[in-house]
């Protein structure tokens, strides 16, 4: 309507001012000319307003558009809302029948008071039958040896992988009895091995050269008064080179593994599962090791058939390597004089190492310790009569010490214990493994096959655990 009014104002002014051009007076022309300015002007001005107009319009419609997608999230917003408030609405409704429910199965507080007092004795019956655990160790085996130096340093040989354990059986009873025979140039034609009662002397050939540090049982002389047969005791050696294998070598002594070329072979055994790591040990005529693929499973095998007798899982171990120098071996398995222990890593008591000890017939845990001694920079680990060793090291490899102990009966302490050096060599162990007959460390040195005598001391128990 308003468009319609300036139309007509602006017609009827036109058609004035060419009224008045028509008439020509001087003055007239002056007015005309203010017109026209004015008119110019309406012009300018109805322009801007139209376009503040369009403008406006413009804006009007983004605006609408923007609060009906604010709307619309709005609206999704709610149905969520919703949604989590019937959500709580039905979880508040389960709790509240469970406390209804609880309410009525919670006992009487005489009730408590009973739980309380027989968990109470359940608690000490359980200390009491640790504690026993404990003195069957010191009495059944009147252990009170501790390491005072470690004197000398052997190499034996280097053969197999840069890491690997090799040992011997320490049990009573694991000789064997080897009975050779000799041919006339004094060299053995045939041999046949049996288990026979330890025995400890020097045996000759013929010709009077020693043969071994072990002793001789029979000897049989023919006519012509020479030694034509030998039959004496000796200790097997085992082998199981890798940190990743299943193949097992046994060499019938000490002397037999040291030369070139053994006589006789040793024997290969294929285990039914790969082992994993270094820490593997054969007791009593079973073989112990981590099986490959687990975190923390041992097997025993029969030394005899290679078959698996039983296995045990080790609750707890296996989350981190037991020496932070050899990161493939998560269980080290040790022998010493109270018996069968596993070494392993806690995580959750600041990497420190723990030491189990384990019934060798049924691997069922008999007790744990926690110790200070720290995994960081270790190498490896063995036990003497309850104590534990750890020897630590260098990543670039050292010479090796003896920084920290742990005594189970609390007679030894590793503050007041002084620092233990290796003989002078500077490499590194993948395993050390203690033969509490022999007082000697059995060591994997880099490849080399190495033996360790120690000195040791007798120290007294405590007569309170």
């Amino acid at each position: 309507m308003s468009g319609r009014v300036v139309s007509v104002f602006l017609l009827t002014l036109c058609l004035t001012v060419t009224l008045v051009q028509s008439q020509g007076s001087p003055p007239d022309t002056f007015i005309i000319q203010y017109l026209e300015r004015r008119l110019a002007q309406m012009e300018e001005r109805l322009n801007q307003c139209e376009q503040n107009t369009v403008s406006i319009t413009q804006k009007t419609y983004d605006l609408s558009s923007e609060m009906r997608g604010y709307l619309s999230t709005i609206s999704v917003l709610r149905s969520e809302v919703k949604s989590q408030v019937d959500s709580v609405s039905v979880r508040v409704e389960r709790v509240e029948r469970e406390l209804e429910y609880l309410e009525n199965k919670i006992p009487s507080q005489s009730d408590i008071e009973i739980e309380e007092a027989l968990l109470e004795q359940q608690i000490m019956a359980a200390e009491l039958d640790q504690l026993k655990k404990k003195a069957k160790l010191k009495v059944e085996n009147d252990c009170s040896t501790s390491l005072s130096q470690i004197k000398s340093l052997k190499i034996v040989k280097k053969t197999g992988d840069n890491y690997g354990s090799w040992f011997k059986d320490p049990s009573e009873g694991s000789a064997k009895q080897l009975a050779a025979v000799f041919n006339e140039n004094g060299l053995i034609n045939s041999y046949t091995t049996c288990p026979v009662p330890n025995s400890r002397q020097n045996i000759c050939n013929k010709h009077g050269e020693r043969l071994a540090a072990e002793a001789p049982d029979i000897f049989f002389r023919s006519s012509e008064n020479h030694l034509s047969q030998l039959s004496f005791s000796i200790f097997q050696v085992y082998l199981l080179s890798g940190i990743r294998n299943n193949t097992l070598l046994e060499y019938v002594s000490l002397q037999s593994f040291t030369e070139r070329t053994a006589m006789p072979p040793p024997k290969v055994m294929q285990l039914p599962f790969p082992w994993q790591g270094t820490g593997h040990v054969v007791y009593n005529g079973f073989l112990y090791y981590h099986k490959a693929d687990t975190p923390n499973q041992i097997l025993k095998v029969d030394m005899l058939n290679g078959t698996v007798v039983d296995s045990t899982l080790l609750s707890g171990a296996g989350r981190l390597p037991v020496y932070s120098l050899n990161s493939n071996t998560y269980l080290d398995l040790a022998v010493d004089e109270l018996g069968l222990w596993v070494i392993h890593a806690d995580p959750e008591y600041g990497g420190n190492l723990v030491i189990t000890k384990l019934d060798k017939g049924t691997l069922a845990v008999e007790y744990n310790w926690d110790t200070q001694c720290k995994s960081r920079d270790a190498e490896g680990a063995f036990l003497i009569c309850g104590t534990l060793y750890v020897v630590y090291n260098t990543h670039y490899g050292g010479r090796s010490t003896i920084q920290c102990l742990y005594d189970i009966h609390d007679t030894i302490h590793s503050d007041e214990s002084p620092v233990m050096f290796f003989p002078k060599r500077y490499t590194s162990h993948s395993s050390i493994h203690y033969h509490p007959r022999d007082k000697q460390l059995y060591a994997w040195d880099d490849g080399y096959q190495t033996i360790y005598e120690v000195e040791t001391t007798k120290s007294l128990l405590n007569d309170d655990i």
